[in-house]
This record gives structure tokens, C-alpha cells and sequence, in this order.
């Protein structure tokens, strides 16, 4: 019982702690986005590999422990569900901000979509996979063996992942993507299993970024809200 409760620790802290920690001594203010956005990909996927054989080779557990078992049709329809939703609440935030003329997720989006569609597709889909994984499905089923509390495993959970947001985004951008995190955190906690929240991520970013940015229509919403 001791070891797993350390093994656990250091999954938290290759999940959690080691992508602040990059983020505080690589992601230097005078760094172009670009170069921000390619160390993200490798500190995601590297993230992913190491709690992936964490979990299988100290803990013993599985990747199933965290959500990433068996999947099942109903995913996709929660994943859809879960889009749809996100994408209303984040559009009425945006709305919101527009009215309190700050700046919201939509300006970032905008700035990530004006890249390379193949960039923009990997960003949706490591985004999309990687952040589920780590966020919602390992750190959120460890802190809650930690602590037997599925709130403050929430809580927490989605602090962190805000507050790695605020390296690549603006602060009232972060808000807006903790409270869309919401959604996910609740699917992962609903169904125990991280397709969910993958599917509506990726639907989520792809959408955002490829179809919102190109077809301008972020830009048209700003416009109609000044």
C-alpha cells in the first residue's frame, strides 16, 4: 500500500507538477508561440508516456484505473453532447466578455488558426487526447485515492489544468477554458472513462480552431458585440 501511495505521488508529479515546472523555466516570456506551442506537444505526449508506464509497471493498475480501458459506442453520444454543450457555454462567455470588452479564448483561437492546417489539426488532436488523459483521467482518479474526495479532486484537478493555460493563454481566456473544463471533468466523473471528454475536446479545438478561425466567424461575433 505504501509503495502504490508513492508510485501515485510520482505519476502526480510527472502529471501535474513537471509541466509547470517546464512551463516556469522553458516558456520564457520573450519565446515566439509557435515554439511554445511545438515544447507543448513533446511535454504532453512525453507526460502521457510516462504515466501510461507508471501506471502500468509501478502502480500495476492499468491505464483502465484512469478511464483509458475499453471503449463503448455511448462515448461518441456523450462526447457530442458534451461539445454542444461546451460550445454554448463558452460562446455565451464569450459574449459576456465582449460586453466587459476583454479579451476571451476567441482572440487565441483566432491566433492558432491563422497557422498551418496540419499544425492546427495536431494541436486539436494533442490537445484533445493528451489533456483528458492527463487532467481529467490519471490526476483526478489518483488525487482521489489520495484524498477519498471526488470534489477535491475536481477542484484541484481543474486548478492545475487552468493554471498551465496560463502560459500559452491570457487570464480571462484561462476562466473561460476552466469553466468549459467543467464539462469534461463531469463526463470523466459520470461514465469513469476518458473517451468522453476526448471526443468532446477534440470536436471542441477542431471546431474552434479550423472551422471558427477560417470561416471568420469569430471575428463577425466580436463585431456584432462592440
Amino acid at each position: 500500500m505504501k509503495l502504490e501511495l508513492l508510485f501515485s505521488l510520482l505519476g502526480l508529479f510527472f502529471a501535474d507538477l513537471m509541466p509547470f515546472l517546464t512551463r516556469i523555466f522553458v516558456f520564457k516570456k520573450g519565446i515566439e508561440f509557435k515554439k511554445k506551442l511545438m515544447l507543448s506537444f513533446f511535454e504532453k505526449w512525453t507526460t502521457v508516456l510516462f504515466i501510461v508506464l507508471i501506471s502500468i509497471f509501478l502502480e500495476h493498475r492499468g491505464t483502465g484505473s484512469f478511464g483509458l480501458g475499453s471503449f463503448k459506442a455511448v462515448y461518441m453520444l456523450f462526447g457530442l453532447y458534451g461539445f454542444i454543450v461546451g460550445f454554448l457555454v463558452l460562446s455565451l462567455i464569450e459574449y459576456v466578455y465582449r460586453l466587459m470588452h476583454v479579451d476571451g479564448a476567441w482572440n487565441g483561437i483566432r491566433k492558432l488558426g491563422r497557422g498551418n492546417v496540419l499544425v492546427v489539426s495536431i494541436t486539436a488532436l494533442t490537445a484533445g487526447v493528451t489533456e483528458e488523459i492527463i487532467f481529467r483521467g490519471y490526476t483526478i482518479s489518483r488525487l482521489l485515492f489520495l484524498s477519498h474526495s471526488v470534489l477535491l479532486s475536481v477542484i484541484l484537478s481543474l486548478i492545475v489544468f487552468s493554471v498551465l493555460h496560463l502560459f500559452l493563454w491570457k487570464k480571462w481566456a484561462t476562466v473561460s477554458i476552466m469553466l468549459w473544463a467543467i464539462i469534461p471533468t463531469y463526463l470523466y466523473i459520470k461514465t469513469g472513462s476518458v473517451y468522453p471528454g476526448i471526443i468532446m475536446h477534440i470536436l471542441n479545438d477542431g471546431t474552434a480552431f479550423i472551422l471558427i478561425s477560417r470561416m471568420g466567424f469569430a471575428a463577425r461575433f466580436m463585431k456584432r458585440t462592440h
